[in-house]
């Protein structure tokens, strides 16, 4: 499949990957890391330069919420609008999931020293 990420990566602010998927093997997460620091290392604004980075012949394209980065990577020519609009609606999944998670389940601690969810 052509324009096919290589990677999918979750940085934080100062460009340590959290989570990353690899799907073809041709980009790492060392790799990832290492472009994202240099790229916070050249300016302090990181979306003044543009969500489209090209470097050694990879691809690299974020997107910014909050303080967390997501970010593809792909070697092959790939589509830009599309890989942006996917971390666009990967940000919204999360969003949604997490507002769900965290306002549908409420811990209750018992005496027994066991965590119960009490789901409305």
């Amino acid at each position: 499949m052509a324009g096919a990420a290589s990677g999918l990566f979750l940085l934080d602010v100062k460009g340590r990957v959290l989570i990353w998927r690899d799907y073809r093997g041709d980009v790492t997460a060392v790799e990832a890391e290492r472009f994202f620091t240099k790229l916070l290392g050249k300016e302090d604004d990181v979306i003044s330069q543009g969500p489209v980075v090209h470097e050694r012949g990879v691809t690299y394209m974020f997107v910014q919420h909050n303080n967390l980065y997501l970010m593809t990577a792909s070697r092959q020519n790939c589509n830009a609008a599309s890989h942006l609009l996917f971390l666009h609606r990967v940000i919204q999944v999360l969003f949604k999931f997490w507002a769900f998670l965290c306002c549908s389940c409420t811990p209750v601690f018992r005496f027994s020293s066991t965590l119960e969810t009490h789901c409305s």
